[in-house]
Order: structure tokens, then C-alpha cells, then sequence
């Protein structure tokens, strides 16, 4: 292999995140090779990067910082990640997620040992696999998914760049689904194409603080537009289970809506919402305690005075939702009202 033919692109998609920027560049750095290019997209950051990263980068004259003139959305820039790279395959890192000190080598090593496959989705602590699993064709993907949370960490996977970017289409068309590389990725795999669930590990996963959290009523409302791509009925219905909520998530999102409505002071617009992901999530689920959590879960977002009196109520007897937010969602409204 020519020491030029870049094989794998590091491209990390960021928004004022520059010290913790920083902190995954020091231990990145160290572990590129010849193979690999390093490019960040700054997603118009207030400070640019190039500022704020100018001496951790100082000896890597090769990184590339593209700096969008706007903000063009998170997941617009995880797609323009794709479309920049060079290199035969892709790692879309996040900025501020926990490498490994040997990450590369692992990332490189699996690609050599499955060149022709379109995406290595690696183990995390959210789903550390015994074995590793290969996919042919998108169906076998689908039944074979362990985690779609795993499948959904941007940072879990390696990419074969120029196949994705076949059907980036399907990314910009669903980029609001809150998973557009999935939804490029599982119209990539098609009938052929191979995926590979690795039990290897590249990346750490943490809790995100407050600052860095995706909203978890998007992801619910976006996620199952995943269906409105060509798959097939039998697909569908798979996918549909595999992506589904739980009603954990649904009484969590209820208090979230909540909460909402009591801050606004416009309980409609939390209610159209989560009328919106009651009908998604209902879609083609057929589990009963699902569809019943759905239907009593929307009493405390209708009525949301007494809807926060009843979480109050379940976070003593339950932890559901945790103590600890309801008391800061209930400093919050008491700070609205002065």
C-alpha cells in the first residue's frame, strides 16, 4: 500500500466544545500514522478553533480545520464529515467523546481485517459484546442489531466513506430523524453489503453533562422517522421494534414535556409534542404496557399542575423521575415566577 493512500479519516465535528477539543486532540495526536488524516469541521464555533487549537496542533502542520461561515446544525455537520474525507474509510469522532490510548491501532487493524465491509460498529459500555457478529444485506443488519443505542453513537463506527457518500441523500433527506448516517447507512447495506459488530472497542462512553446533552425529545420525535425510508413492510416492522421506545423513556419524556408546559406557560405546544411521539412510538408497536404508558402519560402533560404533584409523588416512591431533577425543575419554575 503507497504511504500516501490515506486509509482512514479522523473527522471531528464540533461546536464550542474547544477545551474539550483540545483534551481529545492530546491523546489523538500521538496515535495517527502515515494512513490516517485528522480533519476538523468547526461548526462556527464563537471562538474559532483554529484559535483555540493552534498550539496542541503545533507539529501537525497536515490537520485540516474547515470552518463553516454558520452554524449549520449538529447533524449537518456530521454528514459534511462524510462528504470531506479522503481517506477510504471514516471515523466520525465526537469532540467531546473518551478515546481510547490505543483506539487508532484498533480502528486500523479491524479495517484491514474486514477491508471490504461497509461499517465496523465497535463494543462500548453500552453494549460490550462476547463475539463479533457479520451482517450481510440490510435485513440481517436489522434482525441482528444489539443495540440500537450503540448503533446510533457516531463515535462506536467506522465508515466506508465512498459508499456512504453514495447515499448521503438519505442522511440530508431524514436529518432531522436525529440519526442521518444511520438512515445513509442502512440504505448502503442494501442486499450485499456488509456490517460487522465488533467486540472490540475504540471508544469510551460517558454520561454527558448538561451542556453537551442531545435533547431527548427530539431524538424520540426524530428516530422513528427512520421508517419513512424504501425499506420493505417486514423490514419496517423490524426496524420499527429494534428503534422503539420503552416506557421508561415515555414517562421520562412526560416529565420532560412537563416541565416544559409549566416553564412556557403553554401546555398546547408540550401536549402537539407529545402527541406526536405517542403516534410515532405507537406506530407498530404491539406491546400493551407500551401503548397503556402512552395513553396514562399523557394525563400529566394535559394537566401539567397536578401532572408535576403526580411525579413529585412517584419520585418518592419510584426514583422515576430522579429526585435530583425534579427538585431543579422545581427551582426553575419558583425562578420564572418572580
Amino acid at each position: 500500500m503507497p504511504v500516501n493512500k490515506i486509509l482512514l479519516s479522523i473527522v471531528i465535528p464540533t461546536y464550542n466544545r474547544n477545551v474539550r477539543l483540545n483534551e481529545t486532540l492530546a491523546l489523538l495526536l500521538p496515535q495517527l500514522t502515515p494512513v490516517c488524516e485528522l480533519l476538523i469541521l468547526d461548526n462556527a464555533s464563537t471562538i474559532p478553533v483554529s484559535e483555540t487549537s493552534a498550539e496542541v496542533l503545533e507539529g501537525y502542520p497536515d490537520v485540516r480545520i474547515c470552518r463553516h461561515r454558520t452554524n449549520i446544525g449538529a447533524d449537518a455537520n456530521i454528514c459534511r464529515c462524510v462528504e470531506y474525507a479522503t481517506g477510504e474509510f471514516v471515523w466520525v469522532l465526537g469532540d467531546d467523546d473518551h478515546i481510547l490510548r490505543d483506539s487508532v491501532r484498533i480502528a486500523l487493524e479491524s479495517i484491514r481485517e474486514f477491508p471490504h465491509v461497509t461499517a465496523i460498529n465497535f463494543s462500548t459500555e453500552m453494549c460490550m459484546r462476547s463475539e463479533q457478529m457479520i451482517c450481510r444485506g440490510v435485513k440481517d443488519f436489522i434482525e441482528k442489531i444489539d443495540s440500537f443505542a450503540n448503533i446510533l453513537f457516531i463515535s462506536a463506527s467506522v465508515l466506508h466513506a465512498e459508499r456512504l457518500r453514495s447515499r448521503l441523500r438519505y442522511a440530508y433527506h431524514l436529518i432531522y430523524s436525529m440519526a442521518p448516517l444511520v438512515a445513509a447507512l442502512l440504505m448502503t447495506l442494501e442486499e450485499d453489503g456488509v456490517a460487522v459488530l465488533s467486540h472490540r472497542q475504540i471508544i469510551g462512553w460517558g454520561e454527558p453533562g448538561e451542556e453537551t446533552h442531545w435533547s431527548t425529545v427530539d431524538q424520540a420525535l426524530g428516530r422513528m422517522l427512520l421508517l419513512e425510508l424504501p425499506l420493505t413492510t417486514p423490514m419496517r416492522r423490524i426496524l420499527a421494534a429494534r428503534i422503539a421506545i420503552t416506557p421508561r423513556e415515555v414517562v421520562t419524556l412526560a416529565y420532560t414535556l412537563t416541565g416544559r408546559a409549566l416553564l412556557s406557560g403553554d401546555p398546547k405546544s408540550s401536549l402537539f409534542v407529545y402527541n406526536q411521539i405517542r403516534q410515532r412510538a405507537g406506530l407498530y408497536s404491539r406491546r400493551l404496557d407500551l401503548k397503556i404508558t402512552l395513553m396514562l402519560s399523557r394525563l400529566p402533560v394535559r394537566f401539567p399542575r397536578l401532572g408535576l404533584k403526580w411525579f413529585m409523588l412517584a419520585s418518592r416512591l419510584t426514583g422515576l423521575p430522579r429526585r435530583e431533577s425534579m427538585e431543579k425543575l422545581l427551582l426553575a419554575i419558583r425562578s420564572s415566577r418572580r
